[in-house]
């Protein structure tokens, strides 16, 4: 990876308070400022943010501007752990972040990162009641054969339903 701290530093700043008019200009003249990995654990700015659960005006321009300019694949792109930014939505129970996003690759919500833990996991475990309560609504229940994996069956399934308890996650 090639650092250039005189751009990442304040780009990682401006990501952390979620100062998005201190960065446009920079995105702006360099689009593929958006996407940079820009810490030694390989995060994008739209990761930071969202791991911050507080620039949420941040994340959704930035999303804005990524799909604006024809780079919505590049909301896949994750961390040095294969965590993509659904996966730090759901860790840290940034709802609004984790709607913009599936708003944008429902099929996201299927991803492994490099443990294997989905997004309804991390949720899980991390004990994001109402970010899993939204995963649940947004990811589909494939049927045995298809290319993904059903996250609500096998190893996975039971990972979930063993976080959803621990975190006390029953009843009404």
């Amino acid at each position: 990876m090639n650092y250039n701290h005189r751009l990442d530093i304040p780009i990682h700043k401006a990501a952390l308070v979620g100062d998005w008019d201190s960065v446009s200009q920079m995105f702006e003249h360099d689009p593929d400022l958006m996407t940079k990995q820009i810490t030694y654990r390989f995060e994008t700015p739209l990761i930071i943010a969202i791991g911050t659960n507080r620039s949420n005006r941040f994340v959704k321009k930035l999303v804005e501007r990524i799909v604006a300019i024809g780079d919505a694949q590049k909301l896949l792109m994750s961390s040095y752990d294969g965590n993509n930014p659904l996966h730090y939505a759901a860790k840290v129970g940034n709802t609004t972040a984790a709607r913009l996003l599936v708003e944008q690759f429902p099929q996201m919500t299927h991803i492994l990162n490099e443990q294997g833990d989905t997004m309804l996991i991390l949720a899980a475990f991390h004990g994001n009641k109402e970010t899993l309560i939204y995963l649940l609504q947004v990811t589909p229940d494939l049927l045995p054969g298809e290319e993904n994996i059903n996250p609500y069956t096998g190893v996975s399934g039971g990972d979930l339903i063993t976080f959803t308890l621990m975190a006390g996650f029953y009843g009404k």
